[in-house]
């Protein structure tokens, strides 16, 4: 893997899970696209993590 992140806490609303990144998917200017395994072991998802420093009307996008 191409990113030194191997686990990333993710919040969305009141909920938060653990993921752990597997594989860098894609690599772009303002994010990367990792496949992730979720807190469930069978659950397989991609996470998109955006670069920090980004402008908040790029952040509000996602």
């Amino acid at each position: 893997m191409d990113s030194a992140i191997s686990e990333q806490k993710v919040l969305k609303g009141n909920s938060e899970r653990t993921y752990k990144l597997l594989d860098l998917l894609g690599d772009g200017l303002t994010a990367q696209v990792f496949r992730a395994q979720a807190d469930n072991p069978d659950e397989l998802v991609a996470v998109k993590v955006l670069r920090p420093g980004l402008e908040e009307s790029i952040v509000e996008r996602f």
